[in-house]
């Protein structure tokens, strides 16, 4: 096998970092990993294109047999019966390597196509992939996470969900913009609709609208105005990026 096709190794990158790759194929990834920093860079970079999904779910209590069954994955199936099965977890080296393992797992179930002995091919990466979007994460004005934004790449509308319900006051909206990374002009997006989740309506196709955009950031303005500048503070605001190779 080959590891220095771009496209082969862009897939391994990914499904890495989703966590999909099997014991043996992701043991023999960590072995080239360690001697090849173009290889670490695009797993950095995949990492940071799944970031965003994490706000996208909503948190769930897995069951209680998932914890022995991590537990005799990672070896620890020795420890004291009269310790507490989360006080490993609270060790940080640990608590990292058990959130890879559910990753891989959730993932397992996803990507049937690798199989316990599969070697992640340019044909069965590509189940790996998602649509090719624009995500963008936005910080609330406290620093914590606020408000996932997403379109697709050719798409005429953005979807949105806040971290937590917000509501504006009476006779404002939230209105969403764009900002170049050039500096130049905030791009008016439009206004979004009340509600935690919903989508808005864009002025143009994604991919028109958001290609020179690096951040999006959400203001207060007057319902039913069209405002050509932003009306500071923002409210909410991060980083957006295109989430396709």
């Amino acid at each position: 096998m080959r590891y220095d096709h771009p496209d082969l190794r862009q897939h391994l990158a990914s499904a890495y970092a989703f966590g999909s790759l099997t014991p043996r194929v992701r043991a023999r990834f960590e072995r080239l990993l360690k001697n090849d920093p173009a290889l670490q860079a695009l797993v950095a970079e995949a990492e940071l294109r799944l970031a965003p999904l994490a706000l996208a779910l909503e948190p769930r209590t897995p069951p209680a047999n998932v914890w022995p069954a991590i537990e005799k994955r990672l070896g620890f199936v020795e420890a004291k019966a009269s310790s507490r099965w989360f006080d490993w977890l609270l060790r940080p080296a640990i608590g990292w390597a058990a959130a890879g393992a559910v990753v891989g797992m959730v993932g397992g179930q996803f990507l049937p196509g690798l199989g316990p002995d599969a070697m992640l091919t340019e044909q069965t990466a590509t189940l790996t992939q998602l649509p090719a979007s624009y995500v963008g994460v936005l910080a609330n004005e406290a620093g914590g996470a606020g408000l996932l934004i997403s379109s697709l790449r050719h798409g005429r509308t953005a979807d949105f969900k806040f971290v937590q319900p917000a509501i504006p006051p009476a006779g404002q909206v939230f209105y969403l913009w764009g900002l170049p990374a050039d500096g130049g002009a905030p791009i008016p997006i439009g206004p979004l609709p009340e509600g935690k989740t919903g989508s808005v309506g864009l002025p143009g196709e994604a991919e028109t609208l958001f290609f020179g955009v690096s951040k999006l950031g959400v203001t207060l303005e007057t319902a039913g105005a069209t405002p050509t500048t932003p009306g500071l503070p923002y409210r909410y605001l991060g980083f957006c990026g295109k989430f396709w190779p």
